[in-house]
């Protein structure tokens, strides 16, 4: 399988109408980091941390991203099995 499932992406990177719909968080959209989330056969979807990189610590709650990357690893192996 060549399609990536997962991808960091920057701000600057985001499609116009993902970057019309982050939140700036008093500081800025453009100092989020941004998870796309891409199953083939159907459109991407975009996370943001919603934080700048120096706020990343361990009293903030990301436990939503296991969940995205695991929904993104089963999604792989079914398309990854078939031929």
């Amino acid at each position: 399988m060549s399609e990536k499932i997962c991808t960091l992406v920057e701000y600057e990177n985001l499609p116009p109408e993902e970057q019309a719909d982050c939140s700036s968080n008093g500081s800025g959209a453009e100092y989020s980091g941004y998870l796309k989330v891409k199953f083939p056969g159907s459109d991407a979807v975009y996370y943001s941390d919603a934080m700048e990189p120096e706020d990343a610590c361990f009293h903030r709650d990301l436990s939503w991203v296991s969940g995205v990357i695991e929904q993104a690893y089963e999604e792989g192996l079914k398309h990854e099995a078939t031929p």
